[in-house]
């Protein structure tokens, strides 16, 4: 289920991650809240150690999937150094939302759209356990919709309580007028539709399955 922000907020990784330097909630209860609600939310979580470790559990995830295509941001949008080359050592074919962009209709007349994507969120607020995502363009939001699976990668620092107190730490950090110059949405969970009975479907509108690797140091997590 997603809820589209008004256009108009955002930055780069290290400015997310340099907003929610003044939180007053520990970590380990952000952690553990947003975990929480995230999974009841019918995401799947995984923590891990650092970008080796998260990287290392992507390609696991991929390989035991045999996915043999994937939609992926640019390599500087993703907060996991070296996993498009990673991919491509693996036999996996990387597609740019720009390059998909040019494909959609093809794919689309001939029944194979791509199965999994793999984005960045830009916040995850451990009251809801939601996902903001920034688009750093409008085609990138083809990796939000289009598969069936979606991974998003979000460092454990962009962990905020709530919405409320993410606005207002990027306020302080001087980073939302620059964000909200984008296109957002906020993910809580994979694509649940219910039919005129009431009857849940899920991926009717975007990915029936949603993991989020939450990504920290080696001395947090």
């Amino acid at each position: 289920m997603r809820r589209r922000t008004p256009r108009a907020t955002q930055g780069r990784s290290s400015a997310a991650s340099d907003v929610y330097k003044r939180q007053t909630v520990d970590r380990e209860t952000l952690l553990a809240d947003f975990t929480t609600a995230a999974a009841a939310a019918g995401a799947t979580i995984t923590c891990e150690s650092g970008v080796a470790a998260a990287r290392l559990a992507v390609l696991s995830f991929i390989r035991t999937a045999e996915v043999r295509q994937v939609l992926v941001w640019e390599q500087d949008d993703l907060p996991v150094p070296g996993l498009l080359d990673a991919l491509q050592m693996l036999g996996v074919e990387t597609l740019t939302p720009s390059a998909a962009a040019a494909r959609q209709r093809a794919a689309l007349r001939q029944d194979k759209p791509v199965s999994l994507g793999i984005t960045t969120g830009l916040a995850g607020l451990a009251d809801q356990g939601s996902i903001i995502v920034r688009y750093p363009a409008v085609t990138h939001m083809l990796a939000v919709i289009w598969p069936q699976t979606q991974i998003i990668l979000l460092p454990l620092d962009r962990l905020a309580p709530s919405f409320t107190g993410w606005l207002a730490a990027a306020r302080r950090q001087g980073q939302l007028a620059v964000w909200l110059q984008d296109d957002m949405t906020i993910i809580n969970g994979p694509s649940l539709s219910m039919d005129i009975e009431q009857t849940p479907v899920w991926g009717a509108a975007g990915p029936a399955q949603l993991r989020i690797f939450l990504i920290g140091e080696d001395r947090i997590l």
